[in-house]
C-alpha cells in the first residue's frame, strides 16, 4: 500500500473537494431544519443544490482521472458530462464508481489483509437522479411547468439522506481498476478540516469482486 503522495492521479484532491462540499451541505441543512421558516432559507437551499450537483460531477471526474492516470485506460477526457463520462468509463470497467467498504479489515486464510465491501458500488442511476433533481431546483422552470404546478420542492429530509449516504461513501470506499490490477482505497474521518486519505494498492489478482451476493448500494445510513 502506498500513500497518496505516490499517486499519479488527482483523485485525492477530487475526493477532498467532495468531502468539503458535503460538510458544507450538512451544515446548511442543519440550519434549514432548525429554522425552516427563515425568509432567507432559499439561499441555503440553492447552495446545497449547487454543491450536491457539483459533487455528482466530481465523482465522475475523480473516477475518470483515476482511470486515466492510475489505470492507464483509454478514456476520452473530453467526455465530461456525467452521462458521457460514465459511458466512457463503462467501456473499460464494469464497475467504474466507488464501492463502500466496512471500516475494518477482514482476515484472509492466507494471513493477508482483505477489504470487505459493504455493498455494490454506487450506481450511476443514483448519481444521475440527484444531479437531475438538483438541476430542476437550480434552473428557472418553464411557464408550462409553473402553470401545471410541476415545480420541484426542496425536500430537506431527502437531501439529509443523500448527504449522509455520500459522506459514508467518502468515509470508506474503494475504486477498482481491474485493467491494471490496482485499487484506490479512500478513508475519511468525516471532519471537514481533515482531508480524506487515499492509498494505492496493488492486487495479487483481478482488482474486482463478485457483487452478486452484495446488497444494493443505499444512500440511507445504517
Amino acid at each position: 500500500m502506498s500513500d497518496n503522495a505516490e499517486l499519479q492521479s488527482e483523485y485525492p484532491f477530487v475526493v477532498s473537494e467532495i468531502a468539503k462540499r458535503l460538510s458544507v451541505c450538512e451544515q446548511m441543512l442543519s440550519n434549514l431544519s432548525s429554522d425552516p421558516l427563515n425568509e432567507d432559507g432559499w439561499i441555503a437551499s440553492d447552495l446545497v443544490s449547487l454543491q450536491m450537483r457539483k459533487t455528482c460531477e466530481m465523482m465522475l471526474l475523480g473516477s475518470a482521472l483515476a482511470h486515466l492516470r492510475e489505470g492507464n485506460s483509454e478514456v476520452n477526457p473530453r467526455k465530461w458530462r456525467p452521462k458521457d463520462s460514465f459511458n466512457e468509463l463503462s467501456k473499460v470497467n464494469q464497475f467504474p464508481l466507488p464501492a463502500p467498504i466496512e471500516l475494518a479489515f477482514g482476515q484472509h486464510p492466507s494471513g493477508a489483509k482483505q477489504i470487505l465491501p459493504a455493498s455494490k458500488p454506487i450506481p450511476f442511476g443514483t448519481i444521475s437522479a440527484i444531479y437531475g433533481h438538483c438541476g430542476d431546483l437550480l434552473h428557472v422552470p418553464s411557464p408550462a411547468r409553473v402553470l401545471k404546478g410541476k415545480i420541484s420542492p426542496f425536500d430537506i429530509g431527502k437531501f439529509v439522506g443523500w448527504v449522509e449516504g455520500l459522506k459514508r461513501l467518502i468515509a470508506g470506499h474503494v475504486l477498482m481498476m481491474p485493467e491494471r490490477k490496482t485499487i484506490l482505497l479512500c478513508l475519511w474521518n468525516g471532519v471537514k478540516a481533515t482531508p480524506p486519505s487515499v492509498y494505492l494498492m496493488e492486487a495479487d489478482g483481478p482488482s474486482t469482486f463478485n457483487v452478486d451476493q452484495l446488497p444494493d448500494f443505499s444512500l440511507l445510513t445504517p
